[in-house]
Parts: structure tokens; sequence; C-alpha cells
């Protein structure tokens, strides 16, 4: 299945401590809803946006992976309306979204973009709750199950792709290695071991 929109990215904005500059990382939707502001197929800049909010529940996806971030979605616009605790809401958002992604059944997984796409939200959702001073705190066992299981995910993910598409991931991967590496170590590091294992290229 090709359910990663590799022509229609999205970038996030990290913040770091005061006087380090925002560190800005790069991705590509994925289904309808896997991206900041991508509901429904659409960010919520364009023209016929619908808010999470507005769909029928179990709301709109195309697989298991991209029903989890359309709840994702649904969490973070609950979040924004509770402006006095919407970072704390938007770290329990975040957390769901880490959980549901890696209690997900094996099968919900065996196509390599759905399990290459959950390894990265993954090491993006850690990345968040890291620098995130407000609501949750991973514990070092919990930092290390999701950074295992994301790892595990990628690997995966980039060994059932091929040609283009896997030039493509090995390139995006790598701008997450090195991006991740400034602002998690613990996460950079992660992505890190796959560059050494030959799994990445270690320049984009």
């Amino acid at each position: 299945m090709a359910n990663i929109n590799w022509d229609t990215p999205f970038s996030v904005q990290l913040s770091l401590a005061t006087g380090f500059p925002d560190i800005t990382l790069s991705f590509p939707t994925y289904g309808l809803n896997g991206g900041s502001g991508f509901t429904g197929g659409l960010f919520s800049s364009d023209p016929g946006f619908i808010e999470p909010l507005t769909y029928a529940q179990p709301g709109v996806g195309v697989d298991a992976v991209d029903f989890a971030f359309f709840q994702h979605d649904l969490e973070a616009e609950i979040a924004s309306s509770v402006p006095d605790n919407e970072p704390a809401l938007q770290a329990q958002a975040d957390l769901d979204l880490l959980v549901t992604l890696e209690n997900l059944p094996a099968d919900a997984l065996i196509d390599p973009e759905a399990a290459l796409y959950a390894g990265g939200a993954e090491l993006a959702m850690v990345a968040s709750l890291e620098l995130n001073p407000f609501g949750v705190d991973l514990t070092p066992d919990e930092v290390a199950l999701a950074l295992g299981m994301a790892t595990a995910n990628i690997e995966y993910g980039l060994s059932g792709l091929a040609g283009d598409e896997l030039i493509v991931a090995q390139q995006w991967a790598s701008g997450l290695a090195a991006s991740f590496g400034e602002i998690a170590p613990l996460v950079g590091d992660s992505l890190a071991g796959l560059l050494c294992e030959g799994q990445l290229p270690a320049t984009l």
C-alpha cells in the first residue's frame, strides 16, 4: 500500500530552552490524518477543511495507524479549546498517540509504510513529550521502550521499501536523525544506530 504522502509534506517547529534556536522537523503526511493540522486529507488552512470534532466517530482513516492519528487530531482540537490548560492536554494527547501506536496489533504494521511512519511518529511523540514542560513526564523505562519500538518499526519499514521510495525514505530518516540529535539525544542516538548498521545513508 502507498499511504505515505511523500508529495504532501509538513513541518513541525519545536521550541527549545531560552537562548537556543527552534528546530524544524520535516515529515510527509500519512493517509488522511497523519500530519500537523492535517485531517480528512486536508490541512487546516485548506478550503473545505472539516474540524475533527465535526466527524462522526470513529472518524476517517485508511488503516489503524491513520485512525490513531485521527484520534490525536481530535484530542488536539479539544486541547486547543482550553487555552489555560492546552499544554498539559496536548501532552496527554501526544502520550495517548504514542501508547496507541505501541499497542497496535502486529498485522496493523505489516505494511512497510505503516511501520515506517508509525516509527517516525513514535520518535516525534517522545521528543514532544520530552520538550513539553507541562503534563506528562516519561520514565526512563518508557523512553527506552518507545525508542526501541520506534527503531524496530523504522528498520522494518525501510527493509520493505525499494527503488526511488527507499531512497526518499532513507533521506527522510537521515534528516530525522540529524534533527533529533540536536533536540533529544536519545532519539538521535536511536536513529544513529541504524545509520551505523547501514540501514540509512550517513548523509543526505
